[in-house]
């Protein structure tokens, strides 16, 4: 009989009622069990979600810094582009020319490498540049050489006012921020690396510059130079011979300085590119010095060390970075500095949770794990990932084996008392082996080896075990 049938017949009344009553009671424990159900899939959910979240992040930065990197690899990487009054190009360096495939011909309305979408930003440029005091500005502009819009990018652009007595022009100081159907990461990593830029003539004297190093350079009443921007290079007329030899043989000079935007500002570590822009009709040179933040460089590598020497889950060092510091202490420890001991840790019964648990109980008992693990030692002890559910762990300063016993019980310990995941309670267990610099091994190879196969041999035993690796087979 059904439930639809149990109702009807206590709706009729009847001796049917306690079949009714009991039929209650166990839907509601099904649909207690449902929401426990339910409530468990939702931490299962979670715990994917935050998983999914760190993997993004460490994704997010190492392509950060890939392409902070990958901008500033080769140099020149700033654009330039000398524009007139009327919108033609008349002048451009060696970078535009090649990334812009620009000819040797006349001058060319600029509007033949920008996009529809971007030309009533083109006019109201020049209309800007024909007013009594013409601003700099920043724009996003899509150009493509050729004119094919297969080939479309597009560029972070400061634009820069050239009044020259009479002659009214703009120079376009432009970095490339990639293809067009990904152009958002692109312009915020250009103005995270973007300082300032400058023009100067062939004497050196700074004939436009933009918002960023308006308030660096000469002293009040003064004429600014390039060589304002550069405390490291020595001041006069002209360049200094190092950058000028570097320009007229490779095209563009590169180097580091630190600028000052204020008085009362921090100085801040920029490297700059020169480079010479080649006027139409013979007309003397300019030079434009493009200035990046070296901050944000810095941090892309940091950012790149830190992702590859440690694991994204669990935040521990990884081999390479751990091998590095192991090779650190026992070249300390040769010379009469600290001892270094080497733990070698299973944990037992991770596979198993991982083969009948889903995903996220598994990477929660992992993270759990490694907590207890880090909790085991001091600050001055290291933790990483030697393999598959296997860590090494490098101990300094111990005394003796019996120290060294001790830490290993402690982690076998804390091991030992169950995860309570919803519900479920696991138990991982630890087997762990362990060896001492320079009875078990001379090296950090050697020492990690020995620690090893004394684990292998105390998982033999049983679960919960350690074993040391000056121990003696038993009989």
């Amino acid at each position: 009989m059904t439930t639809v049938q149990h109702l009807r017949m206590a709706s009729a009344g009847g001796d049917a009622q306690p079949m009714v009553v009991s039929d209650e009671t166990s839907l509601k424990h099904q649909l207690a069990r449902y929401a426990e159900d339910f409530q468990e899939l939702q931490g299962r959910y979670g715990d994917l979600e935050r998983r999914h979240a760190l993997l993004r992040a460490s994704y997010q930065r190492l392509s950060e810094a890939g392409a902070i990197l990958g901008r500033e690899s080769s140099v020149p990487k700033a654009l330039c582009l000398v524009l007139g009054s009327d919108g033609r190009l008349e002048g451009f360096n060696a970078a535009a020319r090649t990334a812009l495939q620009l000819g040797e011909g006349g001058p060319i309305p600029v509007e033949q490498l920008l996009a529809s979408s971007c030309l009533p930003q083109l006019q109201r440029m020049l209309e800007g540049l024909s007013g009594a005091d013409p601003v700099c500005a920043a724009a996003e502009l899509m150009m493509h050489p050729q004119g094919d819009p297969a080939s479309a990018r597009l560029f972070f652009v400061q634009v820069l006012p050239l009044l020259a007595e009479s002659q009214r022009r703009l120079a376009w100081v432009m970095r490339d921020i990639g293809a067009a159907d990904s152009p958002h990461a692109g312009a915020e990593i250009a103005r995270k690396l973007h300082r300032g830029a400058l023009l100067c003539d062939a004497s050196g004297l700074v004939i436009a510059a933009d918002h960023d190093l308006a308030v660096v350079g000469a002293d009040e009443g003064l004429p600014a130079r390039l060589t304002d921007f550069l405390p490291s290079v020595q001041a006069g007329d002209g360049f200094e011979p190092s950058i000028w030899t570097a320009l007229q043989r490779e095209g563009y000079w590169r180097g580091q300085t630190t600028l000052l935007a204020g008085a009362h500002a921090e100085p801040v570590c920029v490297s700059v590119c020169v480079s010479a822009i080649a006027g139409a009709d013979n007309a003397p040179p300019i030079f434009v010095a493009v200035f990046s933040d070296q901050a944000a460089l810095r941090g892309a590598e940091l950012a790149l060390m830190d992702t590859s020497s440690h694991d994204p889950l669990t935040g521990l060092p990884q081999r390479a970075l751990f091998d590095q510091r192991v090779a650190q202490r026992i070249a300390a420890a040769r010379c009469g500095g600290e001892s270094v001991a080497m733990l070698s840790v299973l944990l037992d019964r991770m596979q198993w949770i991982r083969d009948t648990e889903d995903v996220g109980v598994a990477e929660t008992v992992l993270h759990g794990a490694v907590a207890r693990l880090q909790e085991s030692v001091r600050g001055c002890d290291s933790v990483a990932s030697a393999g598959a559910d296997c860590f090494a762990v490098l101990l300094v300063g111990l005394r003796s084996e019996a120290e060294l016993a001790l830490v290993a019980q402690r982690m076998i310990d804390l091991m030992g008392q169950p995860f309570a995941l919803r519900k479920l309670s696991l138990v991982v267990g630890a087997s762990i082996g362990g060896a001492m610099f320079r009875g078990d091994g001379v090296d950090g190879a050697t020492l990690l080896a020995s620690a090893a196969d004394a684990m292998a041999l105390a998982r033999k035993a049983g679960s919960g075990r350690y074993r040391s690796a000056s121990q003696p087979p038993a009989a």
